[in-house]
């Protein structure tokens, strides 16, 4: 394992374990999340993740000014301006691969590192590794 790579396991259900371990290994990398109100009464998963406290906190603030959820595009799109991602999944379902894109944003590298098939208990190895962004890859 590479320096500052840290590995999880997930299994079914497998966006909620999967929100659940993504979560804390990237606090352990240093960065900064917070909950997702926009997930709140639905059967998904969720979080924001930003590279540091003060860029969540003004997406805490913006995300207290949204009154309705027909505004949803245009707070995410405001988050995204300030170095703030939302990290989403279905409860039972798992698009890792659209995080990692998400991630990259943030100077985190995911990738998968093995698959288990055993009869109902399928598991998921993945990784995550801070990565250093040259000024001209940061995109926002």
């Amino acid at each position: 394992m590479r320096a500052g790579a840290v590995r999880f396991e997930v299994g079914y259900p497998w966006g909620l374990r999967y929100c659940g371990q993504l979560r804390a290994r990237l606090r352990q990398l240093g960065l900064a999340t917070g909950s997702d109100p926009l997930v709140e009464g639905s059967d998904s998963d969720g979080f924001f993740v930003a590279e540091n406290r003060s860029a969540l906190a003004r997406g805490r603030a913006i995300l207290g000014t949204m009154t309705d959820a027909e505004q949803t595009d245009a707070v995410l799109a405001e988050l995204h301006a300030i170095g703030v991602y939302e990290i989403f999944q279905d409860w039972k379902h798992l698009e890792w691969e659209v995080d990692a894109a998400t991630l990259r944003r943030v100077g985190v590298r995911l990738r998968l590192v093995s698959t288990l098939k055993v009869k109902e208990r399928d598991r998921l190895t993945l990784q995550v590794q801070r990565v250093s962004r040259g000024r001209s890859s940061r995109k926002r």
